[in-house]
């Protein structure tokens, strides 16, 4: 994890104690060039709404994330946007090599995400259905 060196937000009293950032060049907002983290886990996949002008949230870590340090000296921060109608639990990750980010994603939720294992059963059993009866017509 990457040390703690909280920032004085005055945006709202919801901010946690340890919010912090870290700069970053070429974020494609100018306005926030930076990646803010607090370095909070919420086991219970629940975590709370902690910003006034962002209405969601739940999911293991809160809209500012954790932030840790691979072997190779890149950064890493992962977060969680919370639950968005219509598109489900909405998670992110940048990975920055030295204030540059490399990689700059979001799941997206209905686009990009993983899908769960009972769709993939069901995807599955309609494939193996459909190769059946299509062997039968061809006897």
């Amino acid at each position: 994890m990457l040390a703690i060196s909280p920032v004085n937000p005055s945006l709202g009293v919801l901010f946690p104690v340890s919010l912090s950032d870290f700069g970053v060049s070429n974020r494609p907002n100018p306005q926030e060039p930076f990646l803010s983290y607090d370095n909070l886990f919420y086991p219970s996949e629940k975590s709370p709404l902690d910003c006034p002008q962002y209405p969601f949230a739940g999911g293991y870590l809160d809209i500012y994330g954790i932030m840790f340090k691979l072997a190779n000296g890149d950064s890493v921060d992962v977060w969680s946007n919370g639950v968005q109608p219509g598109i489900s639990l909405n998670d992110g990750a940048t990975v920055v090599d030295g204030s540059t980010a490399i990689i700059d994603s979001q799941s997206g939720g209905l686009a990009g995400s993983v899908p769960e294992p009972g769709s993939c059963l069901l995807l599955a059993a309609g494939l193996v259905g459909s190769l059946v009866v299509r062997k039968r017509f061809a006897d």
